[in-house]
């Protein structure tokens, strides 16, 4: 009997995310400690412990329901408020930008727009000159945890507050201590004070005019200019010549068609005389031609890798930073524009079946 492997199409009790189980490796709740119970590998969210309760009173059987005396049972407070997050409560490096909004008539100074935050927040000393300024609003008690970023104490809450505004209605946490006024994404983002992705009025370039502009880039491949592609080959690795994979019949017609196209475009050139190096080919169907796929594993293990440092994430995002204008290239074919050096081309070749 085979078995048949697919993919886990149930919820994960650790963490609720579909596509995998509460044993897979890789759940991101395996080690992480719930909020709501201590304990290790679930999510809050996920949490089965029940909230405490009052155990019901026992009893003599001459106070049993029905005697004189009334039964009262305490359910589980299905009222709790969920948790939130926010990331910049502490010390806040003032050269960063704010902003001043008006909350319930009153104005707020110094806010700090906040996209990882999921909440608003005040400290309670803003709170307390709000309410000088006779701030119209809807004050009211919370249970609603705030947890700052990276640490497993939740903040201490004072209350939250609902206050009208001359475009949305935003609700604030006010909490003990001190720290900034902290604009989260939601109210930012109906504000119009943080947008996320790309703008509506986008001015494109239509491929057609690019194409009349610069006939010349978009005829043949193309090949890079004045350099040459070297590849460090350690010698003590010895060469292997693999044995050549077989093809369906029905497409080696096709296979052969996209060999000699890249012949005459001169992407490929025809190994002369005993070769060291031989590495299969992997064929992918490709609209109605193939695409030809080298398996280069083999002759990885012989090639000494160059060491270049990756930026980071932040770091581009420094280069982008006021940028307005951005573009999107799909080059066709871009490792065939790079010509290799003639002493690195043995290890690449490659065989397979043609008619």
């Amino acid at each position: 009997m085979n078995a048949v492997r697919g993919k886990f199409e149930g919820r994960c009790y650790r963490c609720g995310r579909q596509g995998h189980q509460a044993k897979d490796k890789n759940c991101p709740a395996l080690n992480q400690t719930c909020r709501k119970c201590s304990k290790t590998g679930h999510f809050a969210s996920q949490c089965r412990t029940k909230l405490a309760t009052a155990k019901p009173k026992q009893h003599t059987p001459a106070e049993r329901p029905g005697k004189g005396k009334r039964q009262v049972n305490v359910v589980e407070n299905k009222d709790a408020e969920d948790e939130d997050f926010a990331f910049m409560i502490g010390d806040i490096d003032q050269a960063k930008v704010t902003v001043s909004i008006r909350v319930g008539g009153a104005e707020l100074c110094g806010v700090l727009i906040d996209s990882g935050s999921t909440c608003n927040l005040i400290d309670r000393t803003t709170w307390n000159e709000l309410k000088q300024k006779h701030i119209k609003c809807r004050s009211e008690r919370t249970t609603k945890k705030i947890y700052s970023y990276a640490s497993k104490a939740a903040l201490q809450t004072v209350g939250k507050f609902t206050a009208p505004g001359q475009e949305v209605e935003a609700e604030f946490v006010v909490i003990e201590g001190k720290g900034q006024s902290i604009l989260g994404k939601k109210t930012a983002t109906e504000l119009g004070l943080l947008r996320v992705g790309m703008p509506e009025q986008v001015n494109q370039v239509s491929v057609n005019n690019l194409v009349g502009k610069y006939p010349q880039l978009f005829e043949d491949v193309g090949k890079s200019k004045d350099y040459e592609v070297k590849l460090h080959i350690n010698p003590e690795v010895q060469p292997v010549a693999q044995k050549v994979r077989k093809m369906p019949y029905g497409l080696r017609d096709k296979v052969e068609v996209e060999i000699n196209s890249l012949l005459e475009q001169g992407i490929i050139e025809p190994a002369q005389g005993p070769t060291s190096w031989v590495s299969p080919v992997v064929v992918v169907p490709k609209g109605s031609g193939v695409r030809l796929c080298v398996d280069m594993r083999r002759a990885n293990e012989a090639i000494i890798r160059e060491r270049h440092p990756i930026p980071t994430v932040d770091e581009v995002l420094e280069e982008l930073n006021q940028n307005t204008v951005f573009s999107k290239l799909d080059i066709k074919l871009a490792f065939h524009q790079l010509e290799l050096n003639e002493d690195s081309r043995p290890i690449t070749n490659y065989a397979c079946w043609t008619v």
